[in-house]
């Protein structure tokens, strides 16, 4: 018989999630806002340069055990005069 193997030290799919959500409520304080996190209430995001990496890095890190790549070269294009966020654009 195969042993099963050891998955207390592999994140579950939710504790991804709320790790991911608690570092975009870090980010943006306004979507924790909309979240009903009561901590975010009355924070606005700072919208330095530094932020829109710590933002850029935060949507483009893949999730632990993806196979998706990483960094400025996993980011589809926008296509021209379409808004971001569109299109299935990142």
């Amino acid at each position: 018989m195969t042993p099963m193997p050891d998955t207390s030290s592999s994140l579950l799919p939710r504790q991804v999630a709320d790790d991911y959500v608690d570092a975009l409520i870090a980010l943006d304080p306004i979507t924790g806002t909309f979240l009903g996190v009561k901590e975010s209430a009355g924070r606005l995001p700072d919208f330095s340069p530094a932020w829109q990496r710590a933002t850029a890095d935060l949507s483009a890190a893949p999730s632990p055990g993806s196979t998706r790549p990483s960094g400025p070269q996993a980011r589809t294009p926008t296509p021209s005069g379409a808004a971001p966020g569109c299109c299935g654009s990142g």
